[in-house]
């Protein structure tokens, strides 16, 4: 999951806002216990600032999820978390 979408923010870069573009950290699969009987995939997508994500990008990723691993016509589902705080205190030391 993290090559493929590592690839996906390389070839085509997400949008700026406010002159600020967004970074994904890393990635990882989710159980989500709603949908028991039809696996849904659920993806959490560590980032600088889940604010940047724009749908255009988010359906963007989604199609190439879907291209990558053959899964065409099941939903996506992405969760986008932010660096917190501190964590950015703790990185820049």
């Amino acid at each position: 999951v993290n090559r493929c979408l590592q690839r996906a923010f390389e070839q085509t870069p997400p949008p700026t806002r406010k002159g600020q573009r967004l970074k994904l950290f890393y990635a990882t699969a989710a159980t989500d216990t709603r949908y028991a009987t039809v696996p849904v995939p659920t993806y959490v997508l560590f980032v600088n600032d889940k604010r940047l994500v724009s749908d255009n990008y988010r359906q963007f990723l989604a199609r190439r999820i879907r291209e990558e691993f053959g899964v065409s016509g099941i939903p996506v589902v992405f969760s986008f978390r932010s660096r917190t705080r501190n964590q950015r205190q703790k990185k820049s030391r």
